[in-house]
């Protein structure tokens, strides 16, 4: 028999709980952990802290003490329009209230500095011979959706610059590929009923300005470092389905030019459980690509994580390249790169990837040990119209040297939360395989932006197998992701929220 109740509280958002469950679970006083209940009784509380946040504490079969978290949310709706501090416009302010490097007579300096103080990023710009038209290369750092950041950067365009220009075009620079430009008229010179205003925006491809006449100089030949509390899990095991590491991500970075930077991330273990794990040497018969894992978090369990060169660019509207070298992840070293090439508003995309790799050192040092492989997948992509399902196939050379495919399929929500499978089959055969007979797993991406009071664009994403083997594997951040990375500016993403994109 089983049974629960709940009790909410009129004046507080507290709710207590009890619930009998008289299983004595003899299915497990057999296994690693013999456990039989000394009590069929188990009741507790939970706060909802916030809306939608739920904590929880509980007392359960009289020996243990839990401790809960759970969130929920509404998936259709999209953020909030943020909106950036108040501020008085650079071109209300005395020169000598602004920066020397700014000069308030140039349009270019003062939109530069309303932008920068808003989240935004200004690259370069022009006018047209005429001075009807605006053209502005323009990024983003913090708003969640790039329709805000394109209204914003309208109403702070509109504000400064010269009264010639009737038209706006912004070529969104995302991570360094301009995949789209949105046209837009400028909001002073037309009568203020949105729907006009909307009907005349048109989405484009990326380009280029030919021959800018402002660009912004960015500051190079600085190290920005962050510190950052992170966590590894490894989920799933049959001996334990739990393990886990908490631990100081501190990051670096050298800009060496817009499109160019030296990148690198040392891991500070503060506690883990790693060293429990019965998997510590393979059983494998493949190369073992992956599953010698757990020797990582143990013997690396502090070390260096990545320290890679790293480029990315657009050759044109339609066409974008990624290059890197140098320590890639815990396991590799190496260099490699992607190509992507997807036409404008086309939902169909097609990439190349490749590397040569070396596997490192289990204590995650630079040292290097003897396996090396070169891996490469050719990749086809669709943007399906359907809920905002996207569907990749990867086929190539894996790491253990197999050949074969993977299958990926992920939804994207409208608050940025994206949810996803792969499925991967090589000519490994399945007993060579080993447990789970072949390569699975889901990908969760979970967006950071409102977490304590914080705008920003940054998320939490992981992958999530049933067991890690050999077959089937591939350097998961440097293979077949600029199509991922694109996405934020795609032409459909754009083109379905025209209406958040003005001021």
């Amino acid at each position: 028999m089983f049974v629960g109740l709940a009790y909410q509280f009129k004046s507080l958002p507290v709710k207590a709980v009890i619930e009998y469950n008289d299983d004595q679970y003899e299915f497990n006083r057999t296994g690693a952990r013999p456990y039989t209940p000394s009590s069929p009784v188990s009741y507790g509380l939970e706060w909802e802290a916030l809306p939608g946040i739920t904590l929880g504490v509980s007392h359960q079969h009289g020996d243990n003490v839990s401790f809960s978290f759970s969130a929920a949310l509404d998936t259709k709706a999209r953020p909030a329009r943020y909106a950036p501090p108040e501020f008085i416009s650079s071109r209300d302010l005395p020169q000598s209230q602004l920066p020397p490097q700014i000069n308030k007579r140039s349009w270019y300096d003062r939109l530069l500095y309303d932008v920068e103080r808003s989240g935004l990023l200004l690259v370069a710009g022009r006018l047209s011979d005429d001075g009807s038209q605006a053209e502005l290369i323009v990024g983003n750092k913090i708003y969640p959706l790039w329709a805000d950041a394109i209204a914003r950067h309208v109403a702070l365009a509109d504000l400064h610059l010269p009264p010639s220009v009737k038209k706006l075009y912004l070529i969104a620079e995302d991570g360094g590929h301009r995949a789209s430009s949105v046209v837009v008229p400028r909001p002073s010179t037309l009568p203020l009923i949105q729907d006009t205003l909307s009907r005349q925006i048109r989405v484009l491809g990326g380009a280029d300005l030919l021959g800018p006449r402002q660009q912004t100089d960015f500051t190079t030949g600085k190290i920005n470092i962050t510190a950052d509390l992170n966590n590894r899990l490894q989920l799933f095991d049959p001996d334990d389905p739990a393990r886990y590491q908490v631990y100081v991500q501190i990051g670096a970075e050298y800009a060496i030019s817009n499109h160019w930077a030296l990148k690198g991330v040392y891991g500070v273990d503060i506690t883990n459980t790693f060293d429990e794990s019965r998997r510590k040497n393979s059983d494998s018969v493949l190369p073992k690509v992956r599953s010698d894992i757990v020797k990582y978090l143990t013997e690396g369990e502090t070390g260096l994580d990545s320290l890679m060169l790293e480029g990315r660019d657009s050759l044109s509207s339609s066409l974008h390249y990624r290059l890197f070298g140098g320590v890639l992840e815990e396991m590799y070293s190496g260099i490699g790169g992607e190509m992507l090439y997807w036409p404008a508003q086309s939902r169909l995309a097609f990439g190349l990837s490749a590397a040569y790799v070396r596997q490192r050192a289990f204590d995650k040092s630079l040292d290097l040990l003897d396996y090396s492989v070169a891996t490469g997948f050719v990749s086809a992509y669709w943007a399906s119209p359907f809920y905002n399902y996207d569907a990749g196939v990867h086929v190539g050379r894996y790491l253990a040297k197999d050949l074969g495919a993977t299958f990926e399929l992920r939804r994207t929500f409208d608050n940025g939360w994206q949810v996803g499978l792969w499925a991967t089959l090589t000519d490994v055969p399945f007993d060579t395989f080993g447990e789970g007979s072949f390569d699975k797993g889901f990908y969760f991406k979970i967006p950071l932006n409102g977490l304590f009071g914080s705008n920003t664009r940054s998320a939490y994403s992981t992958r999530m197998r049933p067991i890690q083997r050999d077959g089937g594997q591939r350097l998961e951040n440097h293979s077949g992701n600029l199509f991922w990375d694109l996405r934020d500016t795609r032409f459909d993403g754009l083109v379905g929220t025209v209406g958040r994109m003005l001021p």
